[in-house]
């Protein structure tokens, strides 16, 4: 007699063979889903099916789990009911378990964040959960900054999301040429080395910089990623925001201030040989240390210093990390956020041969119709401070951070 397992696994694979065009007989259960040629466009369907069975699920199922095997036992664990009347196992329904009570499953077990991976509440007993915690106060956001695609200011940007304002445009002419650069067909751009996209979301005046502000002198700036010269600014603008001098963070907290940024962007310093050529003596260069530790230097801050490169999650890890030398007393107030630019021709260009770009600008995540992300740019920081030390101190509060967390998902269906 065939188990539950086994029926649930079969109407997964027919539904997976629906989707790729597969027979059902060829299709191996415990063979990495990837070894198939799935791609976001597949997963979105694949989603949408199992939605219209199973309800509202993660969007993200197919990069969690990587066989159908591993999706079916998911199934099994997390909606056995459904599976039931899904696979026609009636004979199953009189031993299936009732749901406990939210008494019950609360009154010896609490449950604390875990990965979302197979919607699980893995738990542990209360008072290793406190005890683990219980030292950690919250950590309180006293100044914010930030410039994104068309707001040079953060009350720009809230009043771009009010009037619901598209940021997205074509590649601006001062970024660089589209001729010879972009080819609307796909398959084509792959063939010529070019770009399929030709839209994002970019900074106005980007590169505008005052150097003798910063003690700078104009050779370094020019040389210097602008990444690094709109991180110097939003740091400057964060601790205005908070009220803070160097002066006062000196006299108060002897210098002991973290920095943390997120930066994943290179390319700068590919403009460095056709300078040369031109016979320009600039030598360019992107270098993700000098970005936090520039900052420490020109405001004598003597807490870690670190970039934080994790891709899209770069600005979020930094945050994570400035929390968490906060709890450890490295530092009394840390500096946390992220840059990001496109700069050279080039990022394109790779990302369209990893298919990862919308080829008509919009962005679609997990949606109908969904062909790729919009390349998007911005810069930002907060100024984090322990929840008492800023309620002493009568800091402006903007919000609270209770906890953060940071995990990979192992290998997926792709790299990217």
């Amino acid at each position: 007699m065939e188990t539950l397992k086994d029926m649930t696994l079969y109407q997964l694979k027919t539904l997976f063979g629906d989707t790729t065009k597969m027979q059902v007989d060829s299709i191996d259960a415990e063979e990495p889903l990837e070894s198939y040629g799935i791609d976001s466009i597949m997963i979105n369907r694949l989603n949408q099916k199992l939605g219209d069975i199973f309800g509202e699920l993660s969007k993200t199922l197919f990069y969690e789990y990587q066989t159908l095997m591993e999706l079916a036992e998911y199934f099994i664990s997390d909606y056995r009911q459904v599976c039931v009347k899904w696979t026609g196992y009636a004979d199953m329904a009189e031993s299936i378990p009732e749901e406990p009570s939210e008494e019950e499953r609360f009154d010896n077990e609490f449950p604390v964040l875990t990965s979302l991976k197979a919607g699980r509440k893995q738990t542990r007993s209360f008072a290793a959960a406190v005890t683990d915690s219980a030292a950690r106060e919250p950590v309180a956001i006293i100044g914010i900054s930030g410039r994104y695609p068309k707001a040079g200011s953060l009350q720009e940007y809230w009043d771009n999301l009010q009037r619901g304002q598209d940021c997205i445009t074509e590649i601006p002419e001062e970024r660089w040429s589209k001729e010879g650069f972009f080819h609307p067909d796909p398959q084509e751009a792959a063939v010529q080395g070019k770009s399929y996209s030709k839209w994002g979301g970019f900074i106005d005046g980007f590169a505008e910089f005052d150097p003798s502000f910063f003690n700078i002198t104009p050779r370094e700036a020019h040389n210097m990623d602008p990444q690094e010269r709109l991180f110097v600014q939003s740091c400057w603008e964060v601790l205005e925001d908070a009220g803070y001098t160097r002066e006062r963070i000196k006299s108060q907290y002897n210098g002991k201030v973290g920095v943390f940024a997120g930066i994943t962007k290179t390319g700068f310093n590919l403009y460095g040989p056709e300078l040369w050529k031109q016979g320009e003596q600039m030598h360019p260069y992107t270098s993700f240390s000098s970005v936090a530790n520039r900052i420490s230097y020109l405001l004598n801050l003597q807490g870690p210093s670190m970039p934080i490169d994790t891709m899209c999650s770069s600005s979020l890890t930094a945050i994570h990390e400035a929390c968490e030398h906060l709890y450890q007393q490295e530092c009394e107030m840390a500096i946390a956020g992220g840059v990001n630019l496109y700069l050279h021709p080039s990022s394109y260009v790779i990302l369209c041969e990893q298919q990862m770009l919308s080829a008509d600008g919009q962005c679609k995540s997990f949606g109908s119709g969904g062909n790729g992300f919009v390349p998007g740019e911005g810069v930002g920081c907060v100024l984090l401070k322990p929840l008492s030390k800023a309620v002493a101190d009568g800091d402006h509060i903007y919000a609270v951070i209770r906890s953060t967390s940071i995990n990979h998902g192992g290998k997926t269906n792709g790299y990217t």
